[in-house]
């Protein structure tokens, strides 16, 4: 996953200084101090941190404060929908998709059940989850590759099956 991003955008001669950033929170501007090499070790270190597999975690804390995922992926309003779906597309913004996908616990109840606090958008939160450990980050998005792979062949048997109704007709 992380080598398909770094093929992706071998055209932008600042996304490494971008990854490193992201990850260690340097400021780009300061990167000229350091060496080619340098950068170019501690990018291939933040794209193998991309890489570990990790399971779903649906519930930690960060700061003092305990983050659940949305409990109800079935239920998401348009705008955490829409913002998730632009946040996804953009590795400078994972910190923001996190901050859609996990919100504070409000209310926890037995067998692990709780409800999160209502979408205000990322202000809130997004900086914070840059604090986020890659383990979490991984797993969000393990999670939602996994979900996409159960989902895509049901789906494409069903196109299959209307694109043929659509030639008997």
């Amino acid at each position: 996953m992380a080598y398909e991003l770094m093929r992706e955008n071998d055209d932008d001669p600042l996304y490494k200084e971008k990854v490193v950033n992201i990850f260690t929170g340097l400021d780009i501007a300061l990167m000229g101090d350091i060496s080619k090499k340098e950068i170019d070790t501690i990018y291939m270190l933040c794209l193998g941190a991309m890489d570990v597999q990790s399971e779903f975690v649906n519930r930690f804390v960060l700061d003092g404060i305990e983050f659940g995922f949305i409990p109800n992926i079935d239920k998401m309003t348009a705008n955490e929908y829409t913002d998730a779906i632009r946040y996804a597309n953009d590795p400078n913004n994972i910190n923001k998709l996190m901050a859609v996908l996990f919100r504070p616990i409000k209310k926890s109840g037995k067998f692990n059940n709780y409800s999160i606090v209502e979408y205000n958008g990322t202000g809130d939160y997004a900086e914070l989850m840059k604090q986020c450990k890659m383990n979490v980050v991984n797993g969000a998005m393990g999670f939602f590759l996994t979900l996409y792979q159960e989902l895509e062949k049901p789906f494409l048997r069903y196109m299959k099956a209307e694109q043929l109704t659509d030639q008997s007709l």
